[in-house]
C-alpha cells in the first residue's frame, strides 16, 4: 500500500500495483496537509498502525493505516494542535505550520515546524516529540536556548526574547540504530538582517544531534556564525565515509552557501578540515 498527500488537503491510500484508491481522508476546514509526505508508525501490542502527518496550519494528525479513520485516542479525534502557549510565545496569530513529514522513532513522532521569516518576534522553532498512541508531548528541544539552558549566553542581551525562526522546516534525519536524531535548524528572524541579534545566536544555522528518546543535547555544528542571507540547511543525510583505511559513520550537511560538510555521526567533528576564519 502506498500512502500519499496531495496539495488539496487529502491523504490517500493506494494499491501500489494498480493505483486503485483504498481510502481517502480530507483535512477538515480550509487547512492543507504538508506537501512533503506522510509517515508510517507500525503500531505496538496495544495500538494499530498509523499514518501521521502535519499540516500547514499547525495540526498533527494520526489516521488508522488500514481504514484512514482518525485515531480516536490520539489528541482530540486524531488531531493535536501544535499551537501550545510555550510555542506561540504570546503571539497567538503568528504563523506556524509543518512542511516536512515527521520522523518516527520507536513510539515517538518527532516533528519540526515552519514559522515566519519576519517580524523577529513570533512562534518558537521548538522541535517536539509526541507519543504515537496518545499524541501527548514527550519532549521538546528549543532552537533558541532559554534561560538556564546550555548556550543561552550566545544571544546578546535580550535578543533571544520571543525570537522566531531557528526552526527545522526541512526534514529531520534519524540514526535509529544509535538512537540519535539530527535537527537542521534554520536562520533566526529576521533572516536578512542581524542588527538586533549580534553574536553566534545558537542554535541558528546549526545541525544539532539529540538523543531521540529524550531530546537531550549531544552536540552541534554551526555552518554560519551570524546569518544575514538565509543560508540555512536544506539537506542532511546519513552516509559512510572511507578515510585512511577505515569506514566512518557520518552525516552529510549541505548548506545554501553550496558548502558540503561531512561530520562524524557520533561526535559531530568534521571528517575533513574546516577552516573557520574571521573576516
Amino acid at each position: 500500500i502506498m500512502y500519499v498527500s496531495t496539495p488539496y488537503g487529502r491523504v490517500v491510500a493506494l494499491d501500489a500495483e494498480s493505483g486503485k484508491q483504498i481510502w481517502a481522508y480530507q483535512v477538515p476546514g480550509n487547512d492543507q496537509p504538508a506537501t512533503r509526505g506522510v509517515s508510517y508508525w507500525p503500531g505496538d501490542s496495544k495500538s494499530k498502525p498509523e499514518i501521521v502527518f502535519g499540516t500547514r496550519a499547525g495540526l498533527l494528525i494520526a489516521l488508522e493505516a488500514r481504514t484512514g479513520a482518525p485515531v480516536s485516542g490520539f489528541g482530540k479525534d486524531g488531531v493535536v494542535s501544535l499551537h501550545s502557549d510555550a510555542v506561540m510565545q504570546g503571539f497567538p496569530s503568528a504563523a506556524l505550520g509543518v512542511t516536512s513529514a515527521p520522523v518516527i522513532y520507536k513510539n515517538l513522532i518527532i516533528t519540526g515546524s515552519r514559522n515566519q521569516d519576519t517580524p523577529p518576534q513570533g512562534a518558537s522553532g521548538q522541535v517536539r516529540a509526541f507519543d504515537a498512541a496518545t499524541g501527548r508531548e514527550v519532549w521538546h528541544f528549543n532552537g533558541v536556548p532559554q534561560p538556564g539552558e546550555k548556550f543561552h549566553d550566545s544571544w546578546e542581551g535580550n535578543s533571544w526574547v520571543h525570537r522566531s525562526g531557528v526552526n527545522v522546516w526541512t526534514g529531520l534525519t534519524l540514526d535509529a540504530q544509535r538512537g540519535i536524531a539530527y535537527l537542521p535548524f534554520g536562520a533566526p528572524t529576521f533572516d536578512q538582517s542581524g542588527n538586533d541579534r549580534k553574536g553566534p545566536s545558537l542554535f541558528s544555522n546549526s545541525l544539532v544531534a539529540v538523543d531521540a528518546a529524550t531530546g537531550k543535547y549531544l552536540w552541534h555544528f554551526q555552518v554560519v556564525r551570524h546569518d544575514l542571507w538565509d543560508y540555512d540547511l536544506p539537506l542532511t543525510t546519513l552516509v559512510e565515509v572511507r578515510k585512511d583505511g577505515r569506514t566512518i559513520p557520518a552525516i552529510a550537511v549541505m548548506s545554501k552557501a553550496s558548502l558540503l560538510f561531512l561530520l562524524d555521526r557520533v561526535t559531530g567533528k568534521p571528517i575533513y578540515d574546516v577552516k573557520d576564519l574571521p573576516v
